[in-house]
């Protein structure tokens, strides 16, 4: 899994962190939304949603574990930024750069067989990584952590 964090919100954090650095971020109120079964991973998914400051949670909890961070999502107004200082509205080349030194070979192909036409730079991998949506030249929507199961 590619460790990065939005918020200072890492992947595998557990409810309580979560609940730390939300206090510290002043997002908010949160729209908890209904736990629903992913038979994918075998988990229940609650989706943590903070419409004032364009970000949102979803929370996995596997049987007898206590809820944890499965995906960070970023989308407009927010003001969050990820470990490197990148964040919506930040300019494509400083974002692209930002995360220069952490690319492969791998992530190429899964960008152009995964999404296609649509202008995304990954870092890491689409099964656990940093998904960067551009729209005219900066940043619209970030996504941490698994793109597909």
């Amino acid at each position: 899994m590619f460790e990065d964090s939005i918020a200072g919100i890492k992947i595998d954090d557990t409810e309580g962190a979560v609940t730390k650095a939300i206090a510290t971020q002043s997002l908010g109120r949160v729209e908890r939304g209904e736990e629903w079964m992913s038979d994918a991973i075998g988990a229940k998914i609650q989706t943590w949603d903070f419409p004032d400051s364009g970000f949102s949670l979803d929370m996995a909890s596997y049987e007898g574990e206590p809820k944890s961070v499965m995906s960070i999502n970023l989308y407009s107004p927010s003001n969050q930024l990820t470990g490197m200082d990148v964040g919506i509205g930040t300019l494509q080349a400083d974002a692209i750069r930002a995360y220069q030194e952490l690319i492969t070979g791998t992530e190429s192909w899964e960008k152009e067989n995964f999404f296609g036409s649509d202008d995304v730079h990954l870092v890491g991998s689409i099964y656990g990584g940093l998904v960067i949506h551009f729209v005219q030249g900066k940043v619209s929507n970030i996504f941490l952590g698994a793109y597909a199961e």
